[in-house]
């Protein structure tokens, strides 16, 4: 706690000093106070002949929003007010200050830095941080609050938001030669457990230690380029816990710095690649494997337990007329085999571009997911016989496929047709699943898969020297769900006129979509749009920017039996903008 109080010290003294010591070689009286922001006012007319619409026929919404910036330091307020209600907030009483001066950096006030995904990844925290880039070298450094204590409220039953005040402190060291980055870092991350007055017996909150040190390696070898991280973090799990911390671990001589106890244990992260760069294209290959368990209090969620095999060759041929990329992979868990369930994941996806010919290119993906997680046997606890679970083993399978067409021509009147398919199926199997490879090759077994095919073809026309444009669409969208079998298939059309810059803009539209269910029709709608925008050039720009902006849809949805109804609906929405830099 000295140390924190020394730091706050030594950081309030200096402040002055930093803040005067920023670069102002570019800094004129105006910039150093700025005012930025904007107002919004919105206007929304609703009217309807559907029985029993409760929306209301009139809404207003108006909004704004205020920064002020002096020397770095930021102070934000926004507000809202409608006819439902009124809100006004100053989003953080903490605000960040950064004073800098060529390859000095720091960081003063509710802030955040980021190291590695393994050691300090972007958390919020409030206090101090540096940044030191003098030519080879470079130093970060940090120490703050990352939580604040939360206490048990009996009111409010905050059982899951109870929480310690933890404090952390970082270190990453670094220097380049040639073309070679190595780096150094470290964390240091600790619970206050008496930061509390009372936790109920049922809280699961408990005080935490972590000591992480991690190793970076980043460097290019001819046409090679490699990358790699090692990372190890020792974390005290429960500081209240009591046992004897001398239990024969290697690691025991850190258990001082790391407060360590019965609870106390090591775990490993390492992360590599490595790519190959061709002239008509690269290899490339990455590893991670994260250990269960592994956690760093630098960061806000993190994944472990996992092993990653990545392989992501690309290819740039004729020209560049081809590009073909490739990403296959595989992932897996339950690397200490002590879990009831493993899961396997495999990745594949294929990309390939083409420029067919003069104005006509195309492009194909495919990608396949698929995952296989297994239970392995139990032991029965009261027979001591060995349970197997197989027949609950799940394999799912997803692919995507995507393809593209698209013809330009013309130069007076520039046009374009374009057309594409998607095609996904997805398919869950269980059963008596011993095995199963990759990307369902030997898939088989309960499970009725769901398939979904979407087609578009679209036309574009424009008409330069009048700034108009005109585009025409259909879609059609079927679904095979199982038992249920849905169709959407409909046309669009759509125009837009412009009468040139700073100057009005108009569009019009109609849709029409029919939807069937199990070949019924259930939908059967025509959609009306029409909408015009306005940004008129203000006489002094540096003023502001005012836009305004009108939208009307007019919805027409026809009977879809003989006794049905027609119902129809008017939307209006009216905008209007301004905004200040």
């Amino acid at each position: 706690m000295k140390f924190f109080h020394h730091t706050i010290s030594f950081c309030a003294f200096m402040a002055p000093a930093l803040l005067w010591s920023q670069n102002f070689d570019h800094l004129n009286k105006k910039d150093l106070v700025k005012v930025s922001g904007g107002l919004n006012f919105n206007n929304t007319i609703f009217a309807s002949d559907r029985v029993g619409s409760v929306r209301e026929p009139y809404a207003w919404y108006a909004s704004g929003n205020i920064n002020i910036t002096a020397l770095g330091m930021s102070f934000p307020f926004s507000y809202s007010i409608s006819n439902q209600g009124k809100n006004f907030s100053q989003p953080s009483n903490l605000t960040s200050i950064n004073p800098s001066y060529k390859w000095f950096k720091s960081h003063i006030g509710r802030t955040s830095m980021s190291f590695s995904p393994y050691t300090l990844s972007g958390v919020t925290y409030s206090g101090a941080g540096v940044e030191l880039t003098p030519k080879k070298f470079s130093l970060k450094a940090m120490f703050g609050q990352l939580n604040k204590a939360v206490e048990y409220n009996v009111l409010e039953n905050n059982i899951n938001s109870v929480a310690y005040r933890r404090w952390a402190g970082a270190l990453s060291l670094g220097y380049k030669i040639n073309q070679t980055d190595f780096k150094l870092m470290f964390l240091k991350a600790f619970d206050d457990p008496n930061s509390l007055d009372f936790v109920p017996g049922l809280a699961t909150v408990k005080p935490k230690d972590n000591i992480v040190a991690s190793f970076q390696v980043k460097t290019q070898i001819k046409k090679f380029s490699i990358e790699t991280e090692a990372a190890s973090s020792i974390l005290t799990d429960n500081l209240r816990n009591e046992e004897n911390i001398h239990r024969g671990k290697w690691y025991s001589f850190l258990y001082p710095m790391a407060r360590g106890n019965g609870t106390t244990s090591l775990y490993n992260a390492f992360k590599g690649g490595i790519n190959y760069n061709l002239k008509f294209g690269r290899f490339g290959f990455n590893y991670e494997r994260i250990d269960p368990g592994y956690q760093t209090l630098g960061g806000l969620f993190f994944n472990n337990d996992l092993e990653n095999f990545t392989f992501s060759p690309s290819f740039s041929l004729f020209k560049q007329k081809l590009n073909l990329s490739l990403n296959t992979g595989l992932q897996k868990n339950n690397l200490s085999k002590d879990k009831a369930a493993e899961t396997n994941r495999w990745v594949g996806s294929v990309n390939v571009s083409a420029k067919i010919a003069k104005g006509l290119n195309g492009t194909i993906t495919y990608s396949n997911f698929s995952a296989y997680t297994r239970n392995n046997p139990q032991i029965d606890p009261f027979t001591n016989q060995v349970t197997y679970l197989d027949t609950f083993n799940v394999y799912q399978i997803s692919q995507n496929m995507v393809t593209t067409l698209n013809y330009s021509f013309g130069k007076k009147n520039p046009s374009s047709i374009s057309s594409s398919f998607t095609y996904q199926n997805s398919q869950n199997i269980t059963g008596d699943l011993e095995n199963a490879r990759a990307f369902g090759i030997n898939a088989s077994g309960a499970g009725n898969p769901a398939k979904t095919y979407v087609g578009t073809l679209s036309y574009t026309y424009s008409i330069k020297s009048q700034k108009v444009s005109l585009s025409m669409n259909g879609n059609a969208n079927y679904s095979d769900f199982d038992v249920s079998q849905t169709l959407f298939i409909g046309p669009s059309t759509t125009i837009r006129k412009s009468f040139g810059k700073n100057k009005p803009s108009l569009s019009g539209g109609v849709t029409y979509n029919r939807n069937f269910q199990n070949g019924e029709l259930t939908n059967n709608i025509f959609n009306y749009r029409l909408s015009g925008n306005y940004s008129p050039k203000m006489k002094n720009e540096k003023i502001g920017v005012m836009s305004f902006s009108l939208n009307a849809l007019y919805l027409n949805k026809l009977p879809t039996v003989k006794e049905g109804t027609t119902i129809n609906e008017l939307t209006i929405v009216a905008n209007v903008s301004y905004n200040f830099k």
